[in-house]
């Protein structure tokens, strides 16, 4: 499997890559919300254990979920706690428009 690197160029999915990857869609995040994705992916890891791979697709989608629901906002556990369940469906209704099927369920894997 081939993915696509910073410069754009392809290179094996190897643990390392995938490693990288993880790393740099959490450092996309806002700073606010690094945390909670290093420990989404600690528990994916570690609680779950999924494979490198797995966790650098899920970290991707959850990034974008935290994102959106953090917006406007630098308190990720206020957002949280204000998030509804008619929200979060609004969410994955406009994901899946975006991203195809797979990726809401990917998501909703997550």
């Amino acid at each position: 499997m081939l993915h696509e690197t910073r410069s754009r160029k392809m290179e094996p999915w190897t643990i390392d890559s995938a490693r990288r990857e993880t790393t740099t869609t959490i450092l996309k995040a806002r700073p606010w919300n690094r945390q909670v994705l290093y420990r989404f992916v600690n528990w994916l890891e570690q609680q779950r254990g999924l494979c490198h791979a797995s966790i650098a697709i899920r970290a991707r989608s959850a990034r974008e979920f935290i994102e959106w629901v953090t917006r406007g906002s630098r308190s990720t556990p206020r957002s949280f706690r204000e998030l509804s369940s008619d929200a979060v469906e609004r969410f994955f209704v406009v994901y899946g428009k975006h991203h195809g099927p797979g990726s809401r369920r990917s998501l909703q894997a997550a």
